[in-house]
């Protein structure tokens, strides 16, 4: 490539940055990123690394050509890993640097755009000069981290990113007119000082630098006082003693020596034992060697002991336990020193309570399994005689560990396992808990009785049963009747009930509504926070099924993200269509649940929006019986926690269609499978027994499967 330069040419002596004539150009690692420097080109860099960190407080730059439009210099105290802008200059700040502050300074380390050292004139001879210390700008602390931090620096960069021109390179764009313009400097002046903290009387060149080049500042201190470092700042590795700290006046606060009683090499400062020494010393030895320990490696490390006969200083002044550690007290620890008052004796093992000898390494006898975990260092061996396959005289000879049988666990073979009861003699030893899913509240029962913790008004053993008074409510226990509800357009029709049949609808009667035609359900009862599945009873009127239904759930406010219905969309349609069919009692179950929360009130309004929209039908209307939110069992636990008896539940629960039993009105009886998991659903989602029925003489259009239960009604529950 071919080398540039910033020529040095002109009235002024040559320095050590650039010497005079064409024969010595810049070397390559002093221009920026776009070197070489080419006329005509306008971003420029010059890079000045330094051995290492000084203190910098001024540049000047006296420029051949016109000093540049624009440019910023940058610092970096880390060897260039990083800058910071000291400061930019601009003939036009606001066009050349929009988002920097302009002049003029009001504290010294603003960064801000100067102009007054970018005019066009002079066109030569002109200087640029950045002082790091506005001397208008008072300073309390000359020695305060901040200033500090302006001051030093590693490396400087001078960006030059905009030339001066005529304007005739507007006009013409000729290379031969673009390359009149270029940036050319007759000297670059950096004043500073290499920075020793008072702990050096001269600088010295870092390793691998020349020595014997005219004018140059080292950066290397040649450091005094057992200090260290480029610039002197911190301790020697030995002489941590005492906190590093600057020289002051005639003070030479020197670094001292630690004291390791020759035991290690190395040290360093620790200020909280400096303070609690009442400053007189905070030198803490690493590494202490020959098995000591301590600030000053005066003590023996755990597990050896101090041997009165040697000095404090020979490597042998510590010597080893000679104990079992299962067998003594903390892992094997001896007396490190003697004490007669305390009873110590150096090197002594201190035996566990069921252990003897010279070394603690034997046990007692009538104990085995001498063992570090155990605090008394071996046991008896002892079994329970119900829970063990053998006599329960035998344990493993190592361990202790005793026979257990199937379902017992311990030791000792002694309990039980989680979710079994009733030691025995029985072949596997225990039995199952066997709680209701439903009834009890986990299925850890008693040891000894093996009750089941029971919810609220559920009995027996394993809380399956229900308390005299109370009662379990069927799928469609919340039945809602239309007759009872909101009508916007409609009217009551009643019905008695029919003789020699059950009634195919519940409730007095119906609710005669017409296209159009709407009624809103008042829900304020919904014993869980949970999915319901809708269910709309209803009689057909016309041979065609109804085109539209809508079910809209209006809530009292928004749904709170964290509450069980967060994710549910309050305005979400619900759609349905009456079916024709051949029984005069239908249903239709709504596609997809709502969403419903415990303690809320909710009105659910039922819109007949169109019969048919392919003609219109005069007078089109149907009866509607009742509306059934139905407790959705892939919301619960019980069929859903993941375990073998959730999944055996849930695959029961499915097989048997245990839940279309709340659909129709109907007196057909669960299966006896359907009726076990109907129970435990009742008592999770009411958390326990319903309360005691009050039940009034049987009306006439009353019958067994009327499902408002806990109300007073003509019927309850059989059996309640």
């Amino acid at each position: 490539r071919e080398p540039h330069c910033l020529d040095c040419v002109g009235p002024r002596s040559p320095g050590p940055l650039c010497p005079r004539g064409p024969s010595h150009p810049h070397p390559a690692p002093r221009v920026g990123a776009h070197s070489p420097v080419s006329a005509g080109v306008e971003h420029v860099s010059i890079r000045l690394d330094l051995e290492s960190e000084f203190h910098f407080t001024h540049l000047i730059m006296t420029f051949k050509t016109f000093r540049p439009a624009a440019m910023l210099i940058e610092r970096s105290a880390d060897f260039g890993r990083t800058w910071k802008v000291y400061r930019y200059f601009a003939y036009d700040c606001a066009s050349a640097f929009p988002s920097t502050a302009p002049a003029p300074l009001r504290r010294v380390d603003d960064v801000i755009c100067e102009s007054r050292y970018s005019d066009i004139e002079p066109s030569s001879e002109g200087e640029v000069i950045y002082r790091v210390l506005d001397p208008a700008i008072p300073i309390r602390d000359p020695y305060s981290p901040a200033i500090q931090d302006l001051l030093r620096v590693t490396n400087l960069r001078v960006n030059l990113t905009k030339l001066h021109t005529l304007g005739d390179n507007l006009l013409d764009s000729r290379r031969e007119i673009q390359e009149k313009y270029y940036y050319a400097l007759y000297e670059l002046v950096l004043r500073g000082s290499c920075f020793c903290y008072g702990h050096a009387s001269e600088c010295a060149p870092a390793p691998g630098a020349q020595a014997n080049v005219e004018g140059m500042v080292h950066g290397r201190c040649a450091c005094k006082h057992n200090t260290q470092g480029l610039n002197c700042e911190k301790c020697d590795s030995f002489y941590n003693d005492l906190p590093w700290r600057p020289a002051e006046g005639r003070s030479t606060n020197a670094c001292r020596r630690c004291n390791c009683n020759q035991h290690s090499r190395r040290c360093h400062f620790d200020m909280a034992v400096y303070l609690a020494t009442g400053n007189a010393s905070g030198g803490v030895c690493d590494d202490c060697q020959h098995n000591t320990m301590g600030r000053s490696c005066q003590l023996c490390k755990p597990f050896y002991y101090r041997d009165p006969s040697r000095d404090l200083r020979d490597p042998r002044a510590c010597r080893a336990c000679d104990c079992d550690p299962a067998g003594t007290l903390d892992g094997g620890i001896c007396d490190a020193h003697d004490d007669p008052a305390l009873g110590l004796l150096a090197g002594q093992c201190r035996c566990k309570a069921h252990t003897w000898g010279p070394r603690c390494d034997k046990c007692q006898p009538g104990f085995f399994r001498l063992s570090g975990d155990n605090p008394q260092g071996c046991q008896r061996c002892q079994c329970h005689p119900q829970g063990t396959v053998s006599d329960g005289t035998q344990c493993d000879p190592v361990s202790g560990n005793c026979f257990c049988k199937h379902l017992v666990t311990g030791q000792s073979c002694d309990q039980c396992l989680p979710e079994h009861w009733a030691l025995s003699h029985d072949l596997l030893g225990c039995r199952s808990c066997d709680c209701d899913v439903g009834g009890a509240h986990h299925n850890q029962c008693a040891a000894e009785t093996g009750q089941c913790p029971c919810r609220s008004h559920m009995v027996g053993r394993t809380c399956s049963q229900v308390e005299a008074g109370f009662y379990l409510a069927r799928l469609d226990h919340y039945t809602y009747e239309a007759e009872e509800a909101r009508l916007r357009q409609g009217t009551v029709v009643e019905r008695a009930q029919p003789t020699g049949r059950p009634a195919t609808w519940t409730g007095a009667g119906f609710a005669h509504v017409p296209e159009g035609g709407a009624m809103e359900f008042l829900v304020s009862d919904v014993p869980a926070s949970m999915e319901y599945d809708v269910v709309i009873r209803y009689q057909s009127q016309l041979p065609e099924p109804w085109e539209e239904v809508k079910l809209w759930v209006l809530r009292p406010g928004p749904i709170p993200t964290g509450s069980p219905c967060g994710n549910t969309i309050p305005a979400d349609d619900r759609l349905a269509t009456l079916s024709r069919g051949s029984r005069p009692c239908r249903y239709v179950l709504l596609p997809q649940p709502v969403c419903l929360e415990r303690g809320i009130g909710y009105t659910l309004l039922l819109e007949l929006t169109r019969y048919t929209s392919r003609q219109a039908v005069p007078g089109a209307s149907v009866l509607l019986d009742s509306l059934v939110l139905v407790p959705r069992y892939s919301s619960m636990e019980m069929f859903i926690a993941g375990d073998a008896g959730a999944m055996g539940r849930r695959e029961a629960f499915e097989r048997y269609r245990c839940d279309h039993h709340a659909w129709a009105v109907g007196t057909v009886p669960a299966s006896e499978v359907c009726t076990s998991l109907l129970t435990s659903m009742s008592a999770i989602i009411h958390r326990g027994a319903l309360r005691e029925c009050s039940c009034l003489p049987c009306a006439p259009w009353a019958a067994p499967a009327s499902p408002r239960m806990g109300k007073t009604l003509a019927i309850c529950w059989p059996g309640s």
